[in-house]
């Protein structure tokens, strides 16, 4: 049976989450949805047992252990990309999980509205355990089509971050063909290959619904533990390529090469006044 979704996991020292991680893709999902969704956990060199903790559930993903940490959590999803069979790829943090019957939802809409990208909302899970919805989440349901980006989509990507998380969108995989998340970053790079990714679409739908529960912690593959100057350091190496994309953008001024290569000491400001 051909797969309608792949959802890649990256996975480093996450044994105790993956259960609960892998659990919450097929909760709440049928099984006749189970079988159209292929789970790809790709093990970064672990040294918690992750990877024996996934073999549990062996006969419902496919797991690829590497042998020797990549060190950064590109290389870990260039893996499960160079995997992926499904029609359409997603992505789920291990430590990290979705709510009750969202892969269900996605199928859903994937199946109505048959967009090159689906973006949905989240929940933030704080350390202590209460819940708080950030403020880059869909307010609605709409669909933009590609001559609307120039005003609804690509502006975004200059302005914020509100686009960057690879985890809350579903991808048609014949966009993401010959696109890669960029090794030599340790931040930022779901910001690099999302650029590329929403460049190739041409058809967006967002949703309000919050599917993801973002964990809030300073482990795991991503890279929340780095200081605020290295991820500056990062955001920086995106303005080249952003500025590469402004002319097939229909976005090449003046205007928005400023505001492009502004964005890192915005980004930085604005982060710096909310630790404050």
């Amino acid at each position: 049976m051909n797969k309608k979704l792949s959802v890649i996991i990256a996975a480093y020292n996450a044994a105790a989450t993956i259960k609960k991680c892998i659990n919450s893709i097929f909760d709440g999902v049928a099984e006749d949805v189970v079988q159209k969704v292929e789970v790809i956990v790709v093990d970064d060199g672990s040294e918690d047992g992750t990877a024996e903790t996934a073999a549990e559930f062996k006969d419902r993903i496919k797991l690829i252990h590497l042998s020797e940490n990549g060190g950064s959590v590109a290389k870990t999803r260039n893996v499960g990309l160079s995997a992926a069979c499904g029609e359409y790829i997603t992505f789920l943090d291990a430590d990290d999980y979705y709510e009750r019957g969202a892969v269900a939802q996605m199928f859903d809409y994937i199946g109505e509205f048959k967009p090159d990208i689906v973006r949905f909302g989240c929940m933030i899970v704080c350390p202590d355990k209460t819940e708080r919805i950030p403020n880059y989440n869909p307010s609605g349901i709409f669909f933009v089509d590609k001559a609307a980006f120039k005003d609804e989509i690509y502006p975004l990507f200059i302005s914020g971050i509100k686009l960057n998380s690879v985890c809350l969108a579903a991808f048609r995989c014949d966009i993401a063909k010959g696109v890669c998340f960029p090794e030599k970053f340790r931040t930022a790079e779901d910001a690099a290959f999302a650029l590329e990714i929403y460049t190739n679409a041409e058809s967006v739908l967002f949703v309000p619904d919050r599917l993801y529960r973002y964990v809030q912690s300073g482990g795991g593959l991503t890279g929340s533990g780095l200081g605020i100057f290295e991820k500056f350091k990062y955001n920086f190496m995106l303005v080249p390529l952003m500025l590469g994309r402004l002319e097939k953008w229909g976005m090449n001024t003046f205007r928005w090469k400023i505001k492009t290569v502004m964005r890192p000491l915005f980004l930085a400001a604005d982060k710096i006044k909310r630790m404050k």
